[in-house]
């Protein structure tokens, strides 16, 4: 066992006894750290510590120990554990974790700690626990850290998230202001957001260890982390959803697209803003980025009446249980998704952080597809900025 997981062990040790489990030798828990055994239920356990979550050799980690596992113990009633523990704990691992486990280990039991003090726990389906006791108390009064990190994705404060964040990023993929803002005046300026507003959302950003101010510049920090809070606000917020599907069956998607990109062209007579926006993973596939063959779409609409914009695109409602749907996000078009979307022959498409967001909670390859965009597209660009 390596030095660095010994610490690591005595956690899981505690834990484990906890649950009525004992160590106990076995001849083939060689390439493993340790068995441990109650009644009839027997664990052999990989313990691992990452300093930074990475998401593809988090996943080559897991699916090496399960190859390793099914080697030695395929046909048997022991169950493999995974105790992982990380420097920071982002909402990222155990999602990843419990996907990669439905498709190829079913059974997979883990532990997940954090050095800060959160330990959770997975030993059955549907017995996820969260080990109390282990993170200090909060003192009294003081807010709740995931209330205040929620509090800087409003609609606006996703728009001003973007205009420091992607300016820079190549023009196939955003389409905003390609100046980088260097103080509250110029975030104004550029993202037509009045200077109160951007002063109270650059505060709480600061406070939430996101962003940092230089005598010239704003800093963004810890972007992964950045874009769980984001993915997780913007998975609980409250969205106005209307499935569809074309009026006559199946719809070509080039007569989808061309719908959209005609009652665009309409609409950009009278406002210069367009009146949808294509997003989710058909977005990544007009965008060069696709990864499956996943292309279910999402349409984020302006306000307008339902009717009049449904019998324009050729849809109508969708039943329910129906799986071929359109989601159409009614009057879902923030400034965020309008201003900085990009137009793909004629069409307009969202930009490649919103398509990251998008897929990320999606069940169908969604973790991929996202993970495929941020590895491609958005970190270089966070590296070179």
């Amino acid at each position: 066992m390596r030095n660095e997981n010994i610490m690591l062990m005595k956690r899981v040790e505690e834990i484990l006894h906890q649950q009525g489990f004992m160590p106990v030798q076995s001849p083939q828990s060689a390439s493993f750290d340790a068995v441990y055994l109650k009644r009839d239920a027997c664990l052999v356990l990989e313990a691992k510590t990452i300093a930074v979550y990475r998401a593809t050799e988090f996943r080559a980690m897991i699916g090496d120990a399960i190859l390793r596992y099914n080697a030695a113990y395929s046909g048997t009633s022991t169950c493999l554990m995974l105790a992982i523990e990380f420097g920071r704990m982002g909402r990222s691992a155990e999602a990843d974790l419990k996907e990669y486990a439905e498709r190829f280990l079913p059974g997979l039991c883990w532990i997940l700690a954090s050095r800060d003090g959160d330990v959770r726990l997975h030993l059955a389906p549907d017995d996820d626990q969260l080990i109390q006791g282990e993170r200090p108390q909060r003192p009294r009064g003081e807010p709740v850290q995931a209330e205040r990190r929620l509090a800087i994705f409003s609609p606006k404060s996703q728009w001003l998230w973007k205009s420091i964040l992607l300016p820079g990023l190549d023009s196939r993929y955003w389409s905003g202001s390609n100046q980088v803002p260097r103080s509250v005046t110029e975030l104004s300026q550029r993202s037509g957001v009045s200077q109160s507003v951007v002063s109270a959302f650059v505060g709480r950003a600061v406070s939430a260890g996101f962003l940092k101010r230089n005598k010239d510049s704003f800093v963004v920090v810890n972007h992964r982390e950045l874009l769980d809070d984001w993915a997780h606000a913007l998975k609980n917020r409250r969205r106005r959803i209307v499935k569809a599907r074309s009026m006559y069956g199946d719809i070509p998607e080039e007569e989808l697209l061309a719908n959209v990109r005609d009652y665009c062209q309409k609409a950009l007579v009278e406002s210069a803003k367009p009146l949808v926006v294509v997003g989710s993973h058909l977005a990544c596939h007009l965008l060069g980025l696709g990864r499956s063959n996943q292309r279910h779409g999402t349409l984020y609409m302006r306000a307008a009446p339902i009717e009049d914009a449904l019998e324009a695109l050729g849809l109508v409602p969708a039943p329910d249980g129906e799986d071929n749907f359109l989601s159409l996000e009614w009057n879902g078009m923030s400034e965020s998704i309008g201003r900085g979307c990009v137009m793909v022959d004629g069409v307009p498409v969202a930009d490649a952080l919103q398509c990251y967001l998008d897929v990320r909670p999606s069940y169908a390859r969604g973790r991929e597809q996202a993970d495929f965009i941020y590895e491609r597209i958005l970190q270089p660009h966070f590296e070179r900025s």
